[in-house]
């Protein structure tokens, strides 16, 4: 069955605003995924689900800081793409994703009580930040950075360069917690950065680490990018990584494919829809390319 790219988010959305309207009934809709087969009861409550995918617990969580993040567009600076990212930290692993792309994810598993979180996740298909999540080895220093294009997931390992930061005495307080600043270059950008030494960890967003404490704020000089934490919390849980059948691919291979959606993203995600059995995205002839955004990393 062939399906152009605009027919089949017509189609989905659809669906789901069907399956509100019978919120009354416990009406039983039958779906298809590539996390595999589940029931959705238009309830919105009772849920049947074969699991699709499992994850694995990577260690404990002791604390969790959500920032809200800002990218900028190439063509107007002034403008960009906003989304609430969390980082996770436990004794020796860290991870930074978006909330949504998690509850995108329990949605598919759990069936209808989060299945509008689907049609949120389509509103915002920039693959950045949103498709994105990074686990950082704190013992070794390895990231392993994972994202998702179409229904294929990708996946390649580092260990960044290590950032000379240059520390200073002047201090403000973000969410409660007193800050001191810190500068430093890292790929290509020179960020501007607070952190707390009381959340004694040397830990923050994205990539940025190595100073005496958290960093709950964190921006570039040409103020193209910004992490700006709005909560602190210790909480106790477990921080997880899926099992995904991730294709291994290298830093710039990444940067690479990301240049390729934006330039044209039908014709891109045909190529990468393997784990959407009896459906072939047909692109258009011609496509209007993506309004790009800025690298976080210019090297």
């Amino acid at each position: 069955m062939r399906i152009s790219p605009y027919k089949f988010i017509l189609l989905f959305l659809i669906v789901v605003s069907q399956s509100y309207s019978l919120h009354a009934q416990n009406t039983m809709i039958e779906t298809f995924s590539d996390f595999g087969k589940g029931i959705i009861f238009a309830d919105g409550v009772t849920t049947l689900n074969d699991p699709g995918y499992t994850y694995d617990k990577i260690d404990d969580l002791n604390i969790e800081i959500l920032y809200d993040t800002f990218l900028s567009f190439t063509d107007n600076p002034k403008e960009g793409i906003n989304n609430e990212m969390l980082l996770q930290i436990g004794r020796r692993w860290t991870k930074f994703f978006s909330p949504l792309l998690h509850a995108c994810d329990s949605a598919l598993q759990s069936g209808g009580r989060q299945i509008g979180f689907r049609s949120k996740v389509l509103s915002k298909a920039n693959p950045v930040f949103i498709n994105d999540c990074y686990y950082t080895d704190l013992t070794s220093g390895e990231l392993s950075f994972v994202c998702r294009f179409a229904t294929e997931d990708f996946e390649y390992t580092e260990i960044p360069p290590c950032i000379e930061w240059k520390t200073g005495t002047e201090t403000k307080t973000i969410c409660g917690y007193k800050c001191f600043k810190a500068t430093g270059r890292f790929r290509g950008r020179t960020y501007e950065v607070w952190y707390a030494e009381d959340i004694p960890t040397s830990v923050g967003p994205w990539k940025l680490r190595g100073l005496p404490g958290a960093i709950l704020f964190a921006e570039d000089t040409d103020r193209l990018c910004r992490f700006e934490a709005t909560s602190v919390s210790f909480d106790q849980g477990v921080i997880e990584k899926p099992k995904y059948p991730y294709f291994n691919i290298s830093r710039k291979q990444y940067r690479t494919m990301l240049g390729q959606y934006f330039k044209t993203p039908g014709r891109f995600c045909s190529m990468h829809m393997s784990r959407a059995p009896g459906i072939v995205i047909t692109p258009p002839a011609k496509e209007t390319p993506l309004r790009g955004v800025v690298l976080l990393e210019k090297q």
